[in-house]
């Protein structure tokens, strides 16, 4: 099973710092403006809202979708963060089906659970 590290950009008129990665995940006007995915060792894709339709885009896309749906582990700098996005903006943003799962996701070492 191959690991993937994921890492997602965002924007929205809520203060994450006030309200917390969860609020700040389900507020409406949270939206995903990039997120960038690696395999392995591999080089990392970018996904980008102004451009969704990129050979890039879609590449990264297809590989999230993957990982996800396949059930490998997400290596992320705040997986807390990272799950919250994936679960409440990943569908409508991004228009991918698969369905995150908590167990799955991890932090990567340095971030100690931050």
């Amino acid at each position: 099973m191959s690991i993937a590290h994921l890492d997602y950009e965002t924007t929205s008129e809520s203060d994450i710092m006030s309200v917390g990665g969860y609020r700040y995940s389900v507020d409406p006007s949270t939206r995903i403006l990039m997120f960038a995915i690696a395999e392995d060792d591999g080089d990392p894709v970018l996904w980008t809202f102004d451009d969704p339709y990129s050979e890039e885009s879609m590449l990264a896309e297809t590989m999230l979708e993957r990982v996800i749906s396949e059930g490998h582990l997400l290596y992320c700098h705040n997986y807390a963060f990272e799950l919250a996005i994936s679960h409440h903006r990943l569908r409508t943003d991004v228009g991918t089906s698969a369905t995150p799962r908590h167990e799955n996701y991890r932090c990567i070492p340095q971030c100690k659970g931050r």
